[in-house]
């Protein structure tokens, strides 16, 4: 009998029709849960997997099989804000794991069905991989507005201190490393990134790029991926290019951008192409296209949201980034080969400039961040996991340069 990896996904409530629709942009691409028992699939047959979700408008549970994958999707309620819950998934569970060799897959953790689950099926292997949440007090610092849950922000605190100790693994970013350390030990927290696909995003011929998308051929492109809003400080980024177009030849372009953004007026008014949302496909030819991936952010996007999947992307196209954090590049010598560090926004300029008068420095890009963020690496290492705890085993460094393991 194989050993299953149950994915479960505890915060949010979903709709079922959503996730099973083939041509729902959201089930396919960003739903990680489904993503990574796919790309794991591709990697190995050793597994079965299932993906269990929450939908607020079940009155049942619902159990759908697609392709390789079982997918199941149980009532629940809102316990508070962002907080869900389900009797049905933690009955299930339960029935599973006296019948089968289960390992538990959870995709964030910071909530009430975790808990339950961090705490009755201790006995279990548990793998949590964090996907944006962050821990309950950090809350207020990033929504200031919840201060009235105070209270139960710091009793959820605590309980996380108490059951996540039956945690085999934690695979997190570096903020919410320096979090769990705290309370669990370094051996179980591994710092990986959310993989990235080298095949979806490859680069082409810049002049060949510019052409189908109708770019202007003669000037340096810096590219934006994703909202223009206040958590990723856009609006100093637009501030930036009016100041640098002044002395280079230089443009900027976002792509995603919707008329209901905060700074869309502003980009808009800066000069600034704007382009609406693209599907995940079509991406690498704007990236291909620009010569410099830009971004920066507001304090609690550095501090907890990390670089982000955007940057990978433009790694994977072979275009140099400036962010505020080049993240899991463990190497300094190559983390200045794909880039520049912004350690603080007045600098901002400075690190563009830097790059863009010496764009031949960054030819090796994405040979570099393949070691890092590749799907390929990513999810043998994640197969790893899951196979140390078919084993009991202890996990052990991994030998190379493309370990992310201590």
């Amino acid at each position: 009998m194989k050993n299953k990896v149950i994915h479960i996904i505890p915060i949010m409530q979903w709709d079922m029709k959503e996730i099973l629709d083939k041509e729902s942009e959201q089930g396919q691409r960003i739903h990680w849960s489904v993503r990574t028992s796919n790309e794991v699939l591709q990697y190995t047959k050793e597994f079965e997997h299932e993906c269990w979700f929450l939908d607020k408008y079940l009155k049942e549970e619902k159990i759908v099989k697609k392709g390789s994958i079982t997918y199941r999707f149980f009532p629940s309620y809102q316990l508070t804000i962002c907080r869900t819950f389900s009797k049905e998934l933690i009955k299930k569970l339960e029935e599973i794991s006296k019948k089968e060799r289960i390992i538990i897959h959870l995709h964030d953790y910071h909530d009430y069905l975790s808990y339950q689950i961090c705490n009755k099926f201790k006995n279990l292997p548990i793998i949590g991989k964090l996907h944006g949440t962050s821990s309950p007090l950090s809350l207020l610092e990033r929504r200031p507005y919840l201060f009235p849950l105070f209270p139960l922000l710091a009793i959820e605190q605590l309980i996380e201190r108490v059951v996540f100790k039956n945690v085999s693994y934690f695979i997190a970013s570096y903020a919410e490393e320096d979090y769990l350390s705290k309370f669990i030990k370094k051996n179980k927290i591994i710092p990986l990134p959310t993989p990235t696909d080298f095949k979806a995003f490859r680069p082409v011929k810049k002049e060949t790029a510019r052409k189908r998308l109708n770019l202007p051929k003669d000037k340096i492109i810096l590219i934006y991926a994703g909202h223009l809003n206040k958590l990723r400080a856009c609006d100093v980024v637009i501030d930036s290019f009016q100041e640098l177009k002044r002395q280079h030849n230089i443009i900027l372009m976002v792509v995603g951008a919707s008329p209901d953004d905060a700074y869309y007026k502003k980009a808009k008014e800066a000069g600034a192409i704007l382009i609406k949302p693209v599907k995940n496909d079509e991406l690498y030819k704007y990236y291909s296209a620009a010569d410099l991936y830009i971004m920066y952010g507001s304090k609690n996007a550095i501090k907890y949201n990390g670089m982000g999947v955007a940057p990978q992307e433009a790694l994977a196209c072979n275009i140099p980034i400036v962010v505020p954090n080049i993240e899991f590049i463990t190497n300094n010598d190559e983390i200045h080969l794909v880039g520049e560090n912004i350690e603080d926004k007045d600098k901002i300029n400075e690190k563009i400039v830097k790059v863009i008068s010496n764009l031949k420095k960054y030819k090796d890009c994405r040979k570099i961040a393949y070691k890092y963020f590749s799907t390929d690496v990513i999810i043998k290492e994640t197969v790893k996991l899951y196979k140390c705890q078919k084993l009991s085993t202890s996990l052990k460094p991994v030998a190379g340069s493309q370990s992310h393991f201590r």
